[in-house]
């Protein structure tokens, strides 16, 4: 459902159920688009080129229509759409050097769809873990400090 202006902000919270519903607002989701299924499968030409895989589900890789690469996590299990719609609330306000930006998401029934901007350096538990070079005691530190930053912010956003 869109809000009085025609902006999407609230579609989100439709997911949300009960008491909670009224603090899940999303202040600053204008930005964020909403893609339909169909888009993101001609994006990530029909999920054809993998970049990895969690519990959650499969990262592909795929291109939007301005020609940014983008990442597109494609959940193939979640808990609820409560939980993906508030995930995506916490996302879309998150602004930090460190945290993958959100460009969009898929609200569609039995389609939950995050896209990200692509980063091409690898993951954070990549780049200490999965390389020969090591990563010194300063460098560690340094990523647990800029980590924590971007997790102050995200429980700033957190409702109370």
């Amino acid at each position: 459902m869109e809000d009085k202006l025609g902006l999407p902000e609230n579609k989100l919270r439709d997911f949300i159920q009960g008491a909670d519903k009224a603090k899940w607002i999303a202040k600053n989701n204008h930005n964020i688009k909403y893609f339909t299924e169909d888009e993101i499968k001609r994006t990530t030409s029909n999920y054809s080129t993998s970049l990895g895989n969690g519990s959650f589900g499969k990262v592909y890789n795929g291109i939007i229509d301005d020609n940014s690469a983008v990442a597109v996590k494609r959940y193939s299990r979640i808990d609820s759409e409560e939980e993906f719609a508030k995930e995506v609330i916490v996302h879309s306000q998150v602004n930090h050097k460190n945290v993958v930006k959100l460009i969009g998401c898929c609200t569609e029934k039995n389609a939950p769809i995050m896209v990200f901007e692509y980063v091409s350096n690898g993951t954070l538990c990549e780049n200490p873990h999965g390389s020969n070079v090591p990563v010194y005691l300063d460098k560690r530190f340094s990523i647990a400090i800029q980590c924590a930053e971007a997790l102050e912010i995200v429980l700033h956003i957190l409702p109370t």
